[in-house]
């Protein structure tokens, strides 16, 4: 009856399952390997495929291909803040990206060599925003920048290449009468007049 007894308690412990962990069996109360392993997604149905649609499945990109891009996009802006006004503007135009990149690049150029933080984290919004360029293309225009090369640059802007030039001068003439008209003194008596 004894032995009766210390049986009885142990049945209604809580610590039965301990005692099947070392059998051999499935257990099912433990997470399973085999029943959670990863299995490849199976691709999602569109209503455009349903239709007879064939578009290209959008490939997610690994987040090592997304940094990357990221670095490379931030090179870029780096690159570009190395030329100068007109340059920017050509490249930019070429490349069909929007103002707000002007606009980032001419801020970052203003900022001197003290201000590191406020640099690097405009650079950062620069290559944010130009994540979105055609990368041969900006790798090309940039090289072709640099080196000088007006033909590599013609050729690759396409027939909208004399628009562009014509804009390019037009801006440097804005500048032109600006700069006689502060040097005559017009500019300063007129800032002067609105205070």
């Amino acid at each position: 009856m004894a032995q009766a007894a210390v049986v009885i308690p142990l049945r209604h412990s809580p610590w039965p399952r301990l005692a099947s962990l070392f059998s051999p069996g499935n257990h099912p109360h433990l997470f399973s390997s085999s029943a959670r392993a990863l299995r490849p997604l199976a691709p999602q149905v569109t209503d455009g495929d349903e239709e007879g649609e064939t578009d290209a499945p959008a490939v997610k990109k690994s987040r090592n291909e997304l940094k990357r891009e990221a670095s490379r996009a931030v090179r870029w802006g780096m690159e570009l803040a190395k030329f100068s006004t007109p340059q920017i503007k050509q490249v930019l135009r070429i490349a069909s990206v929007e103002r707000e990149v002007f606009e980032a690049l001419t801020l970052v150029k203003r900022l001197g060599p003290d201000v590191r933080e406020g640099r690097r984290r405009q650079f950062n919004y620069i290559g944010r925003l130009l994540r979105k360029a055609e990368p041969e293309l900006m790798d090309a225009l940039i090289q072709a920048s640099k080196d000088g090369d007006n033909s590599r640059l013609l050729d690759l802007a396409g027939p909208e290449a004399l628009s562009i030039e014509d804009d390019v001068e037009e801006s440097t003439d804005d500048q032109e009468v600006v700069n006689d008209s502060w040097d005559s003194g017009e500019v300063r008596h007129a800032c002067l007049d609105q205070m």
